[in-house]
């Protein structure tokens, strides 16, 4: 069949006409579904996985790396039911009253609001899109006598039938004002300004009969921007089962380029620049280690055959196992932290797995309660990782054959000071540690919790320069498959 002119245009004019109306769909879909375009980074999936083990969680964040995204969009699906492919975090089996807390009336509105609901006319009643709930299940509401374009409560559509309940209200109006409810879920968006302590025992109070009595959740989302208060201080170095934390700073928002990091970091005061670029509340004179971190960052290279490795691991049994890797340049006498890993709920043959992928055979310091032997079998804690096949080469000690932690910690900061200890610059996870690192201000000990990897650095540092074997003896890394059925 012949195709006349006439013909041609009345297809490119439906295929136009067709692709206009696809590409508005699709604007609509963004506008008033956004959700459904919500792309986590991992840190975000963690934050979420978080939820299945603990009742009670901090993200404590850098500023513009995703914080509120991450919380609002949790509460989104909580709210409605309607949980993404990728959510591996607790899920409620129906409708939820739930809270967003914010500073005041006017931030509310301005960013936990809008986040949630997106654009609001009050006047016409309508609701405009942009916001992570789906417009189609926003219900009923009631608006705020205080602040211009406030909701004070608002019904959500729940997949299983029935509505949740959103309430807003601002830490000015003080913890009276939950008083007496029952909640399954609260979102503290920036640290309370009305004595946090308070503030937060009221939270608890206030979840502890929600979700069918089985307890609610409590999930704070900050900029640790006034240091080490009372609360900053409690989860960071006071916490207890079912409480997590977590930090974040700018190396984990691959949406920031140095550009606006440069532009940002001009804007902030000194004393504030770890809490707003890492996430970190600033220790202070408490901080173990002085160097600024920018002084101990470098960029990965190959490790020359004349360099000497070793590593060293933190046995996990009541925190995360933790291993470091490092290489002395014996000629400059420098050392580079150049690899390691930090690991919950893992057995030792795990473990083995991941210490071969980065070296087979290096030689591995371990310290002294690996030489303990259990009261059932017999066995020490290092044997589990000898029959794995690790090289537990020896208990850590000093040179001087003593275990004290405060020559290290010396040893280190002069390492430091001096140029001669560098850390590649991928290992977030060391830095993590780093900026946390710190003394109890009462007593001047240093805080064992999250000191994982930094145990495992001071017995690498302290250990390499004699026992460190060069790489070429060792041979090329491992690259096989040593335990086939674990996964990671």
């Amino acid at each position: 069949m012949n195709q006349g002119p006439d013909d041609t245009d009345e297809m490119l004019g439906f295929g136009l006409e067709k692709y206009e109306k696809l590409k508005s769909e699709l604007k609509a879909a963004k506008k008033h579904r956004s959700i459904e375009w919500f792309a986590p980074y991992k840190w975000q999936v963690d934050f979420v996985e978080a939820t299945k083990d603990n009742k009670q969680l901090a993200l404590f964040a850098a500023n513009r790396v995703g914080k509120t995204e991450i919380s609002c969009s949790m509460l989104s699906y909580h709210l409605t039911g309607d949980y993404p492919h990728w959510y591996d975090g607790y899920r409620f089996d129906g409708a939820i009253t739930a809270m967003a807390c914010g500073i005041t009336g006017d931030q509310i509105r301005d960013v936990l609001q809008y986040k949630l609901i997106g654009e609001i006319d009050l006047l016409e009643g309508k609701f405009m899109g942009q916001g992570l709930i789906p417009t189609e299940k926003l219900g009923p509401y009631i608006t705020s006598t205080g602040t211009k374009n406030l909701l004070k409560e608002i019904h959500i559509k729940h997949k299983n039938g029935g509505y949740s309940k959103l309430l807003f209200r601002s830490y000015e109006q003080g913890p009276a004002i939950i008083r007496g409810m029952s909640l399954d879920w609260i979102m503290i968006d920036e640290e309370p300004s009305y004595d946090p302590m308070k503030f937060y025992a009221e939270c608890l109070a206030r979840t502890a009969t929600g979700n069918k009595n089985k307890g609610g959740f409590v999930v704070l989302t900050f900029t640790p921007e006034n240091g080490v208060t009372e609360l900053v201080d409690m989860l960071l170095n006071k916490r207890s089962d079912g409480q997590f934390v977590m930090t974040v700073g700018w190396d984990r928002a691959p949406h920031l380029d140095e550009k606006t990091k440069q532009q940002l970091l001009k804007a902030i005061p000194r004393h504030l620049i770890s809490a707003k670029t890492q996430g970190i509340p600033n220790f202070g004179d408490t901080q173990v280690f002085k160097t600024p971190e920018d002084e101990l960052l470098i960029d990965p290279f190959e490790i020359p055959n004349h360099f000497r490795l070793l590593a060293a691991c933190d046995f996990g049994i009541r925190h995360p196992f933790a291993c470091v890797f490092v290489a002395h340049d014996v000629d400059r006498d420098v050392i580079y932290i150049y690899d390691g890993f930090r690991a919950s709920n893992e057995v030792p043959p795990q473990h083995a797995h991941r210490i071969y992928k980065k070296q087979k055979q290096i030689r591995v310091i371990y310290p002294h309660d690996g030489e303990n032997r259990e009261k059932g079998s017999g066995e020490t804690l290092k044997s589990y990782y000898v029959d794995a096949g690790v090289n537990m080469y020896r208990p850590f000690s000093n040179p001087d054959d003593t275990n004290f932690v405060e020559p290290g910690i010396m040893e280190l900061e002069l390492r430091m000071q001096e140029g001669r200890l560098k850390v590649f610059k991928h290992f977030h996870e060391w830095f993590d540690e780093y900026r946390k690192y710190h003394r109890n201000p009462r007593n001047g000990k240093i805080v064992k919790d999250g000191d994982d990897l930094m145990d495992a650095t001071r017995y690498a540092v302290i250990s390499v320069p004699r026992f460190g074997q060069k790489k070429s003896e060792l041979g090329q890394e491992y690259t096989g498959v040593l335990y086939p059925e674990l996964n990671y």
